[in-house]
């Protein structure tokens, strides 16, 4: 038996392209590694394992009787809850084109791929909450390696494409804003949060 916290070792079974590792630990059921657990931060290098590649260190992040997560992070084991959001649908994409551009969002990390950060925000502090993505070509400086599942962020729109059912964001330019802010006191008019 596992519990949380346990440290074990394993054999990689299985890739899935963009979302993490199947690895036997030995214990009848495959443990999964996810992409945002492959290291601190954001899995800048992709998924770099190949099956049949041994890996030591693993640490249990949670135990169910079907499942087994792991991670190769260091510090704590508590993660963000996923957020749960019904199917986007074109007025909740329809909703972000009036968000002005220069218009900072809260966003929560709801999901790491290799690819990028699934957000979760809602449009003028009201309305639906939707899942947008941030690219890593638009992280602020330095955000590859705090990227976690959970974690609160400020982000703005970057673009919007209703056919597609797409929202794209950016990082850039926050450190610059939050001092704006700061010093003009127009935080609150210009940021949209969760309640």
């Amino acid at each position: 038996s596992v519990f949380v916290g346990d440290i074990v070792h394993g054999t990689v079974t299985k890739i899935l392209r963009w979302a993490g590792v199947f690895v036997d630990v030995g214990l009848g059921k495959d443990g999964f590694i996810e992409a945002g657990e492959l290291r601190d931060g954001f899995p800048i290098k992709g998924l770099h394992f190949r099956k049949g590649d041994k890996i030591r260190g693993l640490r249990v992040l949670q135990v169910s009787e079907e499942k087994l997560w792991l991670t190769l992070r260091s510090g704590r084991l508590v993660r963000g809850p996923r957020i749960e959001l019904p199917k986007l649908c074109k007025e909740h994409v329809q909703a972000f084109e009036s968000v002005p551009q220069e218009q900072w969002l809260t966003g929560i990390v709801n999901y790491i791929s290799t690819k990028g950060v699934f957000v979760v925000v809602r449009p003028h502090g009201t309305g639906q909450q939707v899942t947008a993505f941030l690219h890593p070509s638009e992280f602020k400086h330095g955000y590859e390696d705090e990227v976690i599942q959970g974690g609160t962020i400020r982000v703005r729109v970057l673009s919007v494409n209703v056919a597609a059912g797409s929202i794209r964001l950016t990082m850039k330019g926050v450190e610059g804003s939050i001092s704006n802010m700061q010093q003009t006191g127009s935080g609150d008019a210009e940021e949209d949060g969760f309640p």
